[in-house]
């Protein structure tokens, strides 16, 4: 398809606009600063891009947010919201919010895929973990009550206990940009004789790419560019239901 720039620079003749917005502060997980984080205000951009293309049609995903923030970005778009969690149609649960035009867009039966599917028999060591990291993550992933103070304000600053290791008979949770690090959120498997994290390979897999497809770069690289990344096999789903045309 080919698009032309019309008068006032904007770009005309595009079928199809996707954008996802940097999503750290709109997450719940994050600090939700919404726009006043210099990043989330390149939502605007999108909305002027958008305008002045004018595409037949356009797909926004983001995180899940708080409703007063989605309001906004609904009466910027003009359109409501479908919110698809990932495990529908992979092994990772991850939830996201699709603003689209494209019509009709129902959901997808359950594949019920679990985070056993896609791991790999066999993998390097460097993904194990030795046994000061793994006492570092008992820790992190345990249940603390700590008490703080804060402008003079105390305070108990609570971290509720997550799995380890993670469990593979489920979606595994969402992966983050962290992967490749120790830290409270990381993906470890394994047993009482050894644990690793998972490698970009399986990253790749949850996000239902083909093996190595962001090889190429450093492993913290590809754990950075998955973490940020869409779950295709979504992301195809939302596509199917583009009306088809006589030039298809």
């Amino acid at each position: 398809m080919r698009c032309k720039i019309g008068e006032g620079g904007e770009y005309l003749g595009i079928d199809l606009l996707i954008w996802g917005s940097p999503c750290q502060w709109f997450s719940v997980a994050g600090k939700q600063l919404n726009f006043e984080d210099p990043r989330s205000k390149l939502f605007f951009e999108y909305v002027r891009i958008l305008k002045e293309s004018n595409p037949k049609y356009f797909l926004l995903e983001n995180v899940s947010m708080r409703r007063e923030w989605i309001e906004i970005i609904n009466r910027e778009l003009w359109v409501e919201w479908v919110e698809i969690n990932s495990n529908i149609l992979s092994a990772q649960s991850r939830r996201r919010i699709y603003r689209t035009n494209i019509p009709n867009i129902s959901l997808p039966e359950n594949s019920l895929y679990t985070l056993k599917d896609i791991l790999l028999n066999e993998v390097e060591d460097k993904y194990r973990l030795n046994e000061q990291q793994v006492e570092k993550m008992r820790y992190l992933k345990w249940y603390k009550a700590i008490p703080r103070i804060k402008n003079w304000y105390e305070y108990i600053y609570r971290e509720w206990a997550m799995s380890f290791p993670d469990r593979l008979d489920r979606p595994s949770r969402t992966i983050l940009t962290s992967e490749g690090t120790i830290s409270r959120t990381t993906h470890v498997i394994g047993d009482n004789k050894w644990y690793r994290k998972l490698t970009p390979i399986e990253c790749e897999r949850l996000q239902t790419l083909e093996d190595n497809y962001t090889a190429g770069v450093s492993d913290s690289q590809r754990y950075k560019m998955l973490g940020n990344g869409r779950t295709v096999e979504v992301i195809k789903h939302i596509f199917s239901f583009i009306p088809k045309t006589d030039e298809d």
